[in-house]
């Protein structure tokens, strides 16, 4: 519950890109869906985990959020990952 808590608006803004795109582009709201649910799974999921994560798994969280960003404001977020070291685990949602 703290995720609904906490940011309401990502929640609100995503459902309301994905609403746009299905009459727009179902093609690309159907992709937003699935980052969307990845994003979710992994939130819920570490919400019940008391150990640290690996790096991968927290880097697949973050690809998620970071598409269903990029969808709300394309052209407009740019990122670039540098992640030739991954083998290593750290508290889940530090990204």
């Amino acid at each position: 519950t703290t995720l609904f808590r906490s940011q309401p608006h990502f929640l609100y803004n995503s459902l309301a890109s994905i609403y746009y795109l299905c009459d727009t582009d179902p093609e690309e709201a159907q992709n937003v869906v699935e980052n969307f649910m990845t994003y979710l799974q992994s939130n819920f999921a570490a919400i019940t985990k008391s150990t640290t994560v690996p790096f991968t798994e927290e880097l697949t969280h973050t690809k998620a959020y970071l598409a269903v960003e990029q969808t709300r404001y394309q052209g407009q977020i740019f990122v670039t990952f540098d992640t030739d070291y991954n083998a290593f685990r750290l508290p889940a949602l530090t990204i």
